[in-house]
This record gives structure tokens, C-alpha cells and sequence, in this order.
């Protein structure tokens, strides 16, 4: 039904929006710290957001469309 397309795209659109803000706030919050304390980003920045980018994103997905 057009209700189940309706709320797939919407919790599409939100999950790319949430993960997007939050993963670009780890990401300078890491730069940052990593900078601060004299370490290369480059080695830290990269694992983690390979890492946590899939398990974030899967996450939000599952727990907006369930919400919708």
C-alpha cells in the first residue's frame, strides 16, 4: 500500500539526515582531539568511520521505520 512506501522513503530520508549529523560530529570531535593531543587524524578518523558508519546507519534505520 502507498502508507508502507510512504513511510520506507520517510524513514530513508531521516535515517541518511540523523546519521549524517551525528557522524560529521564524530568525526570533528575526533579531528579535534586528535589534533590536540598531536595525533595523525588520518589513522583514527578512517577505522572509525568505516566501523561505526554501516552499524550507525543500519541501526537508525531499523529503529525509525519501526517508529513509522
Amino acid at each position: 500500500t502507498w502508507n508502507r512506501v510512504v513511510a520506507l522513503h520517510l524513514a530513508s530520508v531521516v535515517t541518511g539526515s540523523a546519521t549524517s549529523f551525528m557522524l560529521s560530529t564524530l568525526m570533528v570531535a575526533i579531528t579535534l582531539l586528535a589534533n590536540k593531543y598531536g595525533i595523525n587524524p588520518d589513522n583514527i578518523t578512517t577505522p572509525v568511520a568505516g566501523t561505526t558508519g554501516d552499524t550507525v546507519t543500519l541501526g537508525f534505520f531499523v529503529s525509525f521505520k519501526s517508529a513509522f
